[in-house]
């Protein structure tokens, strides 16, 4: 039997979690025996970006205002929450390398990030 990833051990531990705090709050156990455990570690996933092809086929069908989401999305890594709030002046063009200014990324962070395009 293979031992289970570390994704699962740290959904069991969040259940167990979830469900001492429940058991406690209503008497049912004195303490939360969870508490004195460790946390356990995931490691980071990779982005698992789509593929070229996937890509160059979504934006063959979508109108031309989606196909600059798509690319936003596919090519810069950025949400949709991130390209909706996009504004030309988040674009700088003439630094050298090109600047995208993300503004209320995740976390309600701004992040700056420079690009590298070629023109078509």
């Amino acid at each position: 039997m293979q031992a289970p990833s570390p994704a699962t051990k740290h959904g069991y531990r969040s259940d167990l979690s979830v469900f001492f705090r429940w058991a406690v709050r209503r008497g049912l156990v004195a303490h939360n025996p969870e508490l004195g455990t460790d946390s356990v570690r995931r490691p980071k996933a990779l982005p698992k970006p789509a593929k070229a092809e996937a890509t160059t086929a979504a934006c063959t069908v979508a109108p031309a205002d989606v196909q600059l989401a798509l690319l936003l999305g596919a090519l810069a890594g950025l949400r949709i929450g991130e390209i909706a709030r996009l504004d030309a002046n988040n674009v700088h063009l003439d630094a050298e390398p090109p600047v995208l200014v993300v503004r209320e990324g995740k976390w309600g962070k701004d992040h700056t990030g420079s690009c590298r395009y070629t023109r078509v």
